[in-house]
């Protein structure tokens, strides 16, 4: 250190006075490196040989005054002159580069609100250190400092270069740092894991013998025992029979042996009733890759279990019925004439003569596709499939699923027959029957469910409602309850097949009804020809095919007559026309 190779201000000899009194107007107008220089020249005869040794070592040295530098070897210069500064710039502040580190031992103007090599002299700490931005990175030096002259302020500093050793140090404490960070967030991730499996799922554990070790809450709930009451128990408290407990499609081997097992399970609670569950089993191992126990997490599927068994029942019934009438659909009009003498076979309570049943047989083979039919059900399945069976019978079927798009349909479409679900939404049968009452008395409503509170049979009591039907809805009985539409249609003359604006074709009286009500009879030919046209509206019907229809076999002259007089008749010679050597129309 120069401290012991300097002697202090108080060491100085004065050997001549008058060489004194020289050198002390010569400091005057000297600087402070200067005044330092000729002083330790004139009493130390060695000065150029520690001089030397002060620029040859590779420690950065420097003297300073706490504010400026006086000297510094090469070094200390070198260091500061690879980022452009000058050590003896008098504006040059050694402290003004020093970096607010707030890590242990670490320095700097204004730190613990004293004076940065104060802080270093007052030895409080075992070491001191500075960091000093450099070209690329922040170097790290280990600095200590020395009273050179404690009379003036003078002090020796040295910085040690310790980059590269802090360097070390830090790696190696973040890596420390970092590895029981990745293990307690580890943990704490795998915490919320557990949680969440455990408040999202049905958690069973057993070991190898099948004792059962834990169930979480969510499982006893479900299957309504006590934690107690499990814990200790074999599996097969879970089932019907042990034969179950071991359960022929679960390997007890292979999971023994780290196989994972996926399927379906039922299960027993406590009160005997069934559970069906979509579960997982998996074999738990330890660090020897060896199975220690067994975990099972389990969704229970109870609902969708029992929703599928009834489906399978419906769409067997479903199945049975399109197999009886599949070999109908290529031809409607077969279909509804068989669906029209089996229904009349279980009809012989209410229609008991044979008259009154063969003028209802004529009513559904040919004006049934004439009516339109509103049908609001919200259950899919069995909205899709009566549609399908309405739409063999009658001309036009609105299929809905709610109250509100059936009351938007009845006011916006023609609906001779309204058939209501009574329970639906957030508008039922009733007050869809109720608000078409508001507007229209006569228009045939039935409603329709599996079953009725006593307070909505009397509201509908209220409402003149055709029938009530019973689901699951059997054909016989809806072809039933369009006999007795038909028959409200027919009572109420509303068995109409409009032809234009001024003239319906009436089923029941068999006759054209004009708007005044007058009413025109027809020949029986005519009423042949008038229905085949309406059956068949919009489509070309050839000439040979009136002939098949009507009674007699008509020549072309006697045809053309008879197509004159039903234009006469309903007043308009633009409805029914004539594609020369094809057919006649109806628009």
């Amino acid at each position: 250190m120069l401290s012991s190779i300097i002697p202090e201000e108080r060491d100085f000899p004065v050997k001549h006075s008058e060489k004194n009194t020289m050198m002390s107007d010569e400091m005057h107008t000297l600087s402070p490196k200067e005044q330092l220089k000729l002083t330790l020249k004139h009493d130390d005869p060695t000065y150029r040989y520690y001089k030397s040794i002060f620029h040859l070592t590779d420690g950065m040295i420097a003297v300073i005054d706490g504010e400026r530098i006086i000297d510094a070897n090469k070094a200390f210069i070198d260091f500061f002159a690879t980022i452009s500064l000058d050590v003896f710039d008098p504006a040059f502040r050694l402290d003004n580069y020093f970096l607010h580190i707030d890590k242990y031992g670490y320095v700097y103007e204004g730190y613990l609100n004293r004076r940065w090599y104060e802080n270093v002299l007052s030895h409080e700490k075992e070491h001191y250190k500075v960091g000093i931005s450099g070209v690329e990175k922040i170097f790290t030096f280990s600095i200590s400092v020395t009273p050179l002259d404690s009379t003036h302020q003078v002090y020796v500093i040295t910085l040690s270069d310790v980059t590269d050793m802090m360097s070390y140090k830090c790696v190696l404490e973040e890596g420390l740092k970092t590895s029981n960070y990745e293990k307690a967030h580890t943990q704490y991730v795998l915490d919320q894991y557990n949680q969440a499996i455990d408040i999202s799922n049905l958690v069973a554990r057993c070991d190898l013998n099948g004792t059962i070790t834990y169930v979480n809450d969510s499982l006893c709930r479900t299957l309504h025992y006590r934690m107690e009451e499990l814990v200790g128990e074999n599996v097969a408290i879970l089932f019907e029979s042990d034969n179950d407990a071991m359960c022929k499609h679960i390997s007890w081997e292979n999971l023994k042996s780290g196989g994972v097992w996926k399927g379906v399970l039922k299960n027993v609670g406590k009160k005997g009733e069934p559970h069906y569950f979509a579960t997982t089993i998996i074999p738990i191992k330890n660090q020897e890759n060896e199975v220690i126990e067994i975990l099972s997490i389990r969704h229970e599927i109870t609902e969708m279990v029992k929703t599928k068994e009834e489906a399978l029942l419906l769409l067997e019934a479903k199945t049975k019925f399109f197999d009886q009438v599949s070999h109908e659909l290529r031809t409607p009009l077969n279909a509804i004439l068989n669906f029209t003498d089996q229904a009349l076979e279980s009809y012989d309570e209410i229609l008991d003569d044979e008259l009154t049943r063969k003028t209802v047989k004529q009513y559904l083979e040919r004006a049934y596709k004439n009516l339109s039919v509103l049908y609001a059900e919200d259950d899919m399945t069995l909205r899709e499939i009566t549609e399908k069976t309405l739409q063999l019978v009658v001309g036009k079927v609105y299929a809905v699923s709610d109250g509100e798009e059936a009351l938007n349909i009845y006011k916006t479409n023609p609906v001779d027959i309204v058939i209501l679900d009574i329970y639906m939404g957030s508008l039922n049968g009733i007050e869809v029957a109720k608000k078409i009452r508001e507007v229209n008395d006569k228009v045939p409503i039935v409603i329709v469910s599996g079953s009725i509170a006593t307070e909505d049979l009397l509201a509908a009591c209220k409402l003149n409602l055709v029938d009530y039907i019973r689901k699951p809805i059997e054909f016989n009985e809806l072809i039933k309850v369009l006999y007795s539409a038909v028959d409200r249609l027919k009572t109420h003359g509303l068995l109409l097949a409009k032809i234009n604006d001024t003239v319906s074709y009436d089923y029941f009286a068999k006759s054209f009804v004009r708007k005044d009500g007058e009413k025109t009879a027809l020949t029986k030919n005519e009423i042949h020809a008038i229905e085949l046209l309406l059956s068949n509206r919009g489509q070309i019907i050839p000439y040979e095919t009136f002939s098949q229809v009507l009674d007699e076999e008509m020549s072309d002259g006697a045809l053309k007559n008879l197509i004159l007089r039903l234009r006469k008749k309903m007043g308009d010679d633009t409805a029914i026309r004539n594609l020369a050597k094809i057919g006649y129309t109806l628009f």
